[in-house]
């Protein structure tokens, strides 16, 4: 019996998680090239584990949230906040915040894009 509850909870947790995953924006050229005028260097690989450290480090115990919903000085104090809460290294720190950054400018640009 608690091997079904366990894999029942289980299940559910994979559900949620997948389900907020799929309004987590993968990255184009655009924002790449943003975010390497900002932090000289980056790469679509920085970009990447950024995102994938977001949706692993932060959907353990919260809904995602998508980049747009935050400035980037809000992402900048959440990311604070959270690294002093949970293991998190500051290299993780920074790629997560590229990533969202990132993203939300892009995400930012799109939603002008479609008012006019």
């Amino acid at each position: 019996m608690k091997v079904v509850i366990f894999f029942l909870v289980l299940t559910v947790q994979v559900t949620a998680l997948v389900s907020c995953v799929g309004t987590i924006p993968h990255l184009d050229e655009k924002q790449i090239r943003y975010a390497q005028t900002k932090w000289f260097g980056t790469s679509l690989l920085d970009l990447q584990r950024g995102r994938e450290l977001y949706i692993v480090k932060c959907s353990g115990c919260h809904p995602l949230y998508e980049p747009a919903n935050r400035s980037e000085l809000q992402w900048e104090e959440i990311l604070k906040e959270m690294k002093s809460r949970v293991k998190i290294s500051e290299d993780e720190t920074a790629l997560m915040l590229k990533y969202l950054v990132s993203a939300r400018n892009s995400s930012l640009q799109r939603d002008s894009l479609n008012t006019d």
